[in-house]
């Protein structure tokens, strides 16, 4: 996680205001803001841009990004950065009547892609309300967008693409985008988004999440068996589920299925999560050398525990046990040459 979206996330700031504030510095560069206008040369938008301001009212309503041409000064692009917030009353007509006349210009909303196709739906409802019916629809490029009238414009992208589109702007503001992305990937993989209908007919998937958490206490029940000690009581949290176990009274750590690890990182639901209060720093130093796979997920550090595919229950137990346990006998080697060595 890059230190703008820790920040983030351990100040509990609001996401999609900080995610604004960050696209109005990067644009605050001149070769960005061309890069912009750029990414929108294939819907009619083409001009010099010149000031990009963040969250100025116009009239009604307070969108988030308003690019101003160079020459006229005039709104040409209005902005709305979302993530899964619904949509105000103010948009988008509010903001589409902010538009000139009599040149090409935009309301443009970046979001998700898997929020594309909804909110334009959403949007396409909106301007019939309000007898402004879209024309021209084109669903063709990365940009989703229709006319209204002869210059107006709606348009709906992601945030990948826009993202993608300006770091092509040069090294001023590249760090500043890949800091920005790392919110976004953040944002669009752990908020909740439209459910699509084969989600809610898979039901072998609830079945599978079961399974997950029985898997779990069939690993632990074999490493009680096997000298291994059961500590605290069962960790059973929304997005984690496990036990805490020591080995050799010196050992603890925690084993479980971790579905923000696994949304993450990937690879395998089931994490060994090495208890960091009663392990010293020289430790961990060592085995962030020892083992390549090491994840750092919201402050902690999480190995991967491989699963077998395709085999009975009892391969699986036993293969994830025994993972578990090469594991453990390495990090207690290493703790046990760390303490030899004090």
């Amino acid at each position: 996680m890059s230190l703008f979206s820790n920040f983030v996330y351990s100040h509990n700031l609001p996401a999609e205001p900080a995610a604004t504030k960050a696209m109005e510095y990067i644009l605050g560069s001149q070769s960005a803001r061309r890069k912009f206008v750029d990414m929108l040369n294939s819907i009619g938008i083409n001009f010099i841009p010149g000031s990009a301001l963040g969250e100025k009212r116009l009239d009604e309503g307070r969108p988030d990004l308003v690019i101003y041409d160079y020459e006229n000064k005039i709104p040409r692009i209005i902005v709305e950065n979302k993530f899964w917030a619904s949509l105000t009353k103010y948009q988008p007509i509010k903001y589409i009547n902010q538009l000139p006349d009599t040149k090409h210009s935009v309301v443009l909303f970046i979001v998700p892609e898997e929020r594309k196709r909804s909110i334009w739906n959403e949007l396409k409802i909106r301007c019939k309300d309000e007898g402004q019916d879209l024309v021209d629809e084109s669903h063709d490029s990365p940009i989703l967008w229709g006319r209204l009238g002869e210059y107006r414009k709606l348009a709906v992208t992601s945030w990948k693409y826009t993202l993608r589109n300006l770091e092509s702007a040069g090294e001023e503001t590249l760090k500043e985008i890949h800091q920005l992305r790392d919110l976004v990937d953040k944002l669009t993989t752990i908020t909740f988004s439209p459910l699509q209908p084969y989600e809610l007919e898979n039901f072998k998937f609830a079945q599978r999440v079961i399974n997950f958490r029985d898997l779990v206490d069939q690993i632990a029940i074999n490493l009680e068996s096997s000298g291994y000690k059961k500590v605290r009581r069962v960790y059973d949290h929304y997005s984690e589920y496990g036990v805490y176990l020591c080995l050799e009274e010196q050992l603890y750590f925690w084993i479980g299925v971790s579905f923000l690890a696994w949304v993450e990182k990937g690879t395998t639901p089931l994490w060994f999560n090495l208890d960091q209060s009663n392990c010293p720093v020289s430790v961990w130093q060592q085995v962030e050398m020892e083992f390549d796979e090491v994840k750092n997920i919201g402050g902690q550090k999480y190995l991967p525990i491989q699963l077998e595919t395709s085999v009975e229950l009892d391969a699986v137990v036993s293969e994830a046990t025994e993972n578990v346990k090469k594991i453990a006998g390495k990090l207690l080697k290493i703790s046990d040459n760390k303490i030899d060595s004090l």
